[in-house]
Parts: C-alpha cells; sequence; structure tokens
C-alpha cells in the first residue's frame, strides 16, 4: 500500500479530534435548544423532539465519513452503524488501539462491521 492510500485514512489524533468536537457541538445546541424552548410557554413534545432530530441530522462539522471497506463510496447500512456504535461504546478508547496497526487505519468497531473511516471531501460550489 502505498503512502498516498494510508494517507487517506484518518489517523488516531484525527479520530479523538473529530469524536470530542461532534459531541460538544452536539451537546452545546442541544443544551442552547433546550434553554430556548424552556422560555417559550407551551410547547408541545413533538416540536422538542423534532428539533433534536434537526440538530442530528444537519449537524455535519468534521470532515470524516464511515463507508463500506467493499465499496468506499457508499455508506455502511443503519443496521451495520447501529452494531458498529454498540462495540464502540462497548470498548470505549481500547477499540482505537488498532488504529496504528490497520493499514486503513481501522478501530475494532470498524473491523466488526468491515468498514472503514475516511475523509470526506465536500464539492466546492463555484455557483454565483
Amino acid at each position: 500500500m502505498s503512502s498516498q492510500e494510508t494517507n487517506s485514512y484518518p489517523n488516531v489524533s484525527d479520530r479523538v479530534k473529530a469524536t470530542i468536537t461532534d459531541s460538544a457541538v452536539l451537546l452545546g445546541l442541544m443544551v442552547l435548544s433546550a434553554q430556548i424552548f424552556r422560555h417559550i410557554p407551551n410547547v408541545n413534545e413533538e416540536v422538542r423532539m423534532a428539533a433534536f432530530i434537526f440538530i442530528f441530522v444537519l449537524y455535519d462539522l468534521n470532515n470524516l465519513r464511515v463507508k463500506r471497506e467493499s465499496d468506499e463510496t457508499k455508506n455502511i447500512s443503519i443496521i451495520l452503524a447501529l452494531i458498529r456504535y454498540i462495540f464502540k461504546f462497548g470498548l470505549g478508547w481500547l477499540s482505537l488501539i488498532a488504529v496504528s496497526r490497520s493499514d486503513k487505519r481501522k478501530a475494532i468497531h470498524d473491523s466488526v462491521v468491515s468498514s472503514v473511516v475516511v475523509y470526506y471531501k465536500k464539492p466546492i460550489n463555484y455557483t454565483v
């Protein structure tokens, strides 16, 4: 494997930074929305749930994506994502030990579901 191919997969540092950033921003947005709803009288539960779902769906700060190992242009299924999350949560930081030993920098939870984490480049829109 060439160094260029290895560089297309994020290292432990990038993965940890993305996790911490995601957690902090999502928590901040949830607290902010809860505070806003606290000051608005009679907000029903459906609106509150929709706001929290909206935060998770539209939130996209880091440039890392989880893809299928067999085809890095395709996302993993929701079932595999849930299994991956269970292993990631269950193993915690131990799961990242394998990253430095893997050609594709896969953590243990990635190996379990045959996924890889790749850098994502958003397309640049030059239209005015």
